[in-house]
């Protein structure tokens, strides 16, 4: 078996092309999964129709309703 030898630019490039591989790979498993892919789609048209919160709001109702 040889030894190959790789310079810093060469070892950069490696690792960036394994981190593009794994994102591949997560983007392939989410788009794979039918029900989290229904659930991406709720969630883009109820911010479509303004049917969200930020979260500011979100902490002033959760206020309203429950003691914190």
């Amino acid at each position: 078996m040889a030894l190959v030898m790789l310079d810093e630019r060469q070892i950069e490039l490696l690792r960036r092309a394994r981190d593009l591989i794994d994102e591949l790979l997560e983007t392939l498993e989410v788009a794979s999964d039918a029900e989290l892919m229904q659930g991406i789609k709720e969630a883009e048209e109820d911010i479509g129709a303004s049917r969200i919160r930020g979260y500011y709001e979100m902490i002033k109702k959760l206020k309203e309703v429950i003691e914190i």
